[in-house]
C-alpha cells in the first residue's frame, strides 16, 4: 500500500516523501484492522469465510468451492465451468514483479509487528 499511494501520489505531486507515507499507511491500515476485528464478533461466525492466500493462489477452485459450501451456496455447472475456463484462460500468464522495499518508508518487521499484533496472533502469522 506504501508503494502505491507513492506511485499514486507521484503522478500528481512533484515531490513526495516516503517516510510521511510509510506512517500513514500503518496509521490508517492498523486503525482499520483493528475496527474490522472488533466489528467481526458483530457479524455471525457462518456468515465470515477466512481464505489463506497462499492455499486460494494454490488450488483457487477448491477454495472457491469451501467458500461456497461454508456459505450454504449453490454452484451451478454453468458457474463452475466458467470459473474454470477463466483458470485455464489465464493460467501460465506471468505478471511483471513489483519490486519495492518497505524500509524505504521507514517500515521494518518491528514496527508491522508491533501495530499489527493482534491480528497477527489471532490469524497464526
Amino acid at each position: 500500500f506504501c508503494s502505491l499511494t507513492k506511485n499514486i501520489r507521484s503522478s500528481f505531486a512533484s515531490k513526495v516523501n516516503p517516510i510521511e507515507i510509510g506512517e500513514t499507511v500503518i496509521d490508517f491500515w492498523s486503525h482499520n484492522v483493528q475496527q474490522g476485528l472488533q466489528d467481526r464478533s458483530l457479524i455471525a461466525e457462518n456468515n465470515i469465510v477466512d481464505v489463506i492466500y497462499d492455499d486460494f493462489i494454490k488450488n483457487p477452485m477448491q477454495e472457491i468451492k469451501n467458500i461456497y459450501t461454508h456459505l450454504n451456496f449453490d454452484m451451478s455447472v454453468t458457474t463452475e465451468n466458467n470459473m474454470q475456463n477463466y483458470l485455464f484462460a489465464n493460467k501460465g500468464k506471468s505478471k511483471s514483479k513489483h519490486l519495492y522495499n518497505i524500509a524505504e518508508f521507514n517500515i521494518d518487521k518491528e514496527k508491522i509487528e508491533f501495530h499489527f499484533r493482534d491480528y497477527m496472533l489471532k490469524y497464526d502469522f
